[in-house]
């Protein structure tokens, strides 16, 4: 990125944060939480609107988007003038409130490592390439080819639905990156922002329901350090983008003012412009809704859910005029829709259930080489718990308080021990359930689920949250309850606290299983998170939370699958995954792909320069490496089956499998395991022929 490139994105998007900042002013919030939540939903409908705007006359380019940008900007500051300047409310916490948070110990470690981790996560964001397989196949190749076609909408000869059936929102914030910044360096920055979003909602919510602020804060600072959301931070996937929107949404509808209402809107509108699971989301959020706010409020309420659907349903829309189904025919590509049957629905509800038993970044960790009785869970977990409740009685002992020490260690051993501990009673639960099945006469089902595999990769699409996520809504929920029965915080507490299951609930009944569903998940353990704060009063909960946070946040990071720094996180018993800060881009995509056919056929298009590439890919295939890191090549899909290669394509990949038809004369320059790429010599009128690769 140039030193031009860089001032243009800061430039262009501070206009466009001025402007929502102006707008979100004028609507009159009254906290810095809702001015911030607000303001940040403001930014994306302007990114979005613009780009859809611009879109219908072709002019989705850099000059234009900066020009833009310029314009809502002035706009809003007219507005504004006129509106008799009002202004925002204080943003900033104040010293004295962060001082008297930090005054407390396990606050100021988790604060300090929570910070520590989320430095990494920046410079993951900003100095690595993007490297996850759905961001290479489908979320940067979406943006690049509206940029190239200076339009968003439907791309011709799509190899794959995701390219044209997903809701376009979170791909029109990488648009936008991409086109300022003429590359790929800051597509991360809609993750990122999420991110944030994310915990200022968890926080906001906290507050809502009655919490301290420092009981928010642990909310918001425990979210911060689960695996999920920290190793897709750094990313271009979209998963942290709906569910921020989703977050915003559950917190404006626990609110009573008019400008919440407006926040209800425009979240839902974004939600459902970014991805579909945000319809999925649409219950849960209207039983938080319900429980949250009186009778009288709920017409409200629903007439402002209405408008956010209808704001957020023109793409879909669009899907039904291009394929006749509102999904664009998303589902039946990918066998997404669930049996309405006990077989199916059963085991599903099972397996999401067991998935939030999460050891992400244990993978290869072994801490006795010699055989040992136990699992590496129970080693890792076991002397964690031995640590904290040895620690906690020497603490008792030195301040002459023993009892309390000891209460303090074991209750922290407790929290610590819980993730392995429902291992183990997560195998005998499975034998119980496999024999039930048979005593109903149900062997069908019985067969069909009587295996479970632990989540011990760091993946930012495989990845669940962690240990701390599984002991939280066990001991968590049981506090809310607690509190809640004490009439410390609101009755909704419990919903929040109860979300995750409740969306597990409905998803199970709609979606069929797969083990990439925790990240659809993101926002209902959000939810949960803003009631985490209640285990501030109950302190052995709190250092066992902050123990497992402190231990699992940096694993995760380390030992992420497509950026790995340990040596541990290995793929298989022998080879050591590459250090992803002295490994090459080609390199570490050879090492993601586990192809070396498909990454020299890459290489071999690198040769290519600023031409035209024709692609005839099949489903799932990378795309975006063949438009260059700087975009400097434009591609043009072909069908994989009885596609035609352009006339104006200098060079052509071809998957294996492919059959299609090339005119011209042409030069092989790589053909290994089916991957072929060639190179127009010259346009002369020669007969068509056809070109087939092997399988």
């Amino acid at each position: 990125m140039t030193v031009a490139d860089f001032l243009s994105t800061i430039v262009t998007f501070a206009s466009i944060a001025g402007t929502a900042g102006l707008a979100a002013a004028c609507l009159g919030t009254r906290t810095a939480t809702s001015y911030l939540l607000l303001t940040y939903s403001l930014v994306w409908v302007v990114l979005v609107a613009v780009a859809l705007l611009l879109s219908p006359i072709g002019l989705v380019s850099r000059p234009w988007l900066e020009v833009a940008a310029l314009g809502c900007l002035a706009s809003a500051v007219v507005v504004w003038t006129m509106r008799e300047r009002p202004r925002p409310p204080r943003v900033l916490p104040r010293a004295a409130v962060v001082r008297d948070s930090l005054r407390d110990p396990a606050l100021a470690i988790l604060a300090f490592v929570v910070s520590c981790g989320w430095v990494y996560v920046l410079a993951l964001a900003f100095f690595t390439p993007p490297l996850e397989w759905d961001v290479l196949t489908y979320h940067l190749p979406r943006a690049s080819f509206w940029l190239q076609d200076e339009a968003v909408g439907y791309i011709d000869h799509a190899n794959d639905a995701r390219l044209n059936g997903n809701p376009p929102g979170g791909e029109i914030g990488l648009l936008w990156t991409m086109a300022l910044s003429g590359g790929d360096r800051l597509v991360a920055l809609p993750q990122l922002a999420a991110a944030s979003a994310l915990v200022v909602g968890v926080v906001g919510i906290a507050g809502r329901i009655g919490l301290s602020a420092r009981s928010a804060l642990v909310g918001g600072l425990l979210f911060a350090s689960l695996p999920l959301v920290a190793v897709q931070a750094p990313t271009a996937y979209n998963d942290l983008v709906v569910a921020s929107f989703l977050v915003i949404a559950a917190y404006a509808s626990i609110g009573r003012g008019r400008s919440d209402l407006v926040l209800l809107t425009l979240a839902i509108a974004l939600a459902l412009t970014t991805k579909f699971t945000g319809i999925l989301a649409l219950p849960v959020l209207a039983l938080v809704a319900a429980a949250a706010n009186p009778i009288r409020r709920w017409p409200a309420l629903t007439g402002a859910g209405l408008a956010g659907i209808a704001l957020g349903s023109p793409w879909y829309i669009v899907n039904r005029v291009e394929t006749g189904q509102f999904d664009g025919a998303l589902t039946d590509a990918t066998a997404q829709v669930q049996e309405r049957t006990l077989i199916a629905i059963a085991p599903t509800i099972r397996r999401e259930l067991y998935s939030f038993v999460d050891f992400s970044g244990t993978r290869g960790i072994d801490l006795y080489r010699a055989s040992s009785p136990f699992t590496s869970f129970e080693e890792i977990f076991g002397l964690l718990a031995l640590l904290a409740l040895v620690v906690g009685a020497a603490w008792g002992i030195g301040a002459g308080r023993t009892r309390r020490g000891l209460v303090l260690g074991a209750g922290a051993a407790v929290v610590i021990v819980l993730p392995a501990a429902l291992v183990v009673i997560g195998d005998q639960f499975l034998r119980g359930w496999h024999e039930f099945w048979l005593v109903v006469d149900r062997r069908d089902i019985a067969e069909a689920d009587s295996s479970w595999q632990w989540q011990i990769s760091s993946d930012p699409a495989l990845s669940w949250f962690g240990p701390l996520a599984a002991s939280l809504l066990i001991v968590g929920t049981a506090i809310v309850a607690h509190e809640t029965c004490r009439r410390r915080v609101a009755p909704v507490a419990v919903v929040l606290a109860a979300a995750p299951l409740l969306f597990v609930a409905v998803f199970a009944v709609l979606v069929p299983w797969d083990p990439w569903r925790g990240r659809f998940l993101v926002f209902s353990i959000a939810l949960a998170a803003a009631t985490w704060g209640a285990i501030e009063r109950f302190r052995p909960a709190l250092w066992g939370a902050v123990v497992l946070a402190v231990f699992t946040l940096p694993l995760a990071l380390l030992a992420m699958s497509t950026k790995p720094v340990a040596s541990w996180a290995r793929e298989t018993a022998t080879a050591s995954p590459p250090f992803v800060w002295t490994t090459s881009r080609s390199d570490m995509l050879a090492y993601l792909a586990a192809n070396g056919d498909l990454t020299g056929a890459i290489a071999a298009v690198e040769r290519a320069g600023s031409s035209t590439v024709a692609a005839a890919l099949r489903e799932n295939d990378f795309i975006y490496p063949y438009f260059g890191a700087r975009r400097e090549r434009t591609v043009r899909l072909v069908e994989h089956q009885g596609g035609q290669v352009p006339p104006d394509a200098q060079w052509l990949v071809a998957a294996p499998g492919a059959s299609i038809e090339q005119c011209g004369r042409w030069k092989r320059d790589y053909d290994q395991g089916g991957w072929v790429v060639e190179r127009r010599i010259d346009s002369s009128h020669s007969p068509c022929v056809g070109l087939q690769t092997a399988p």
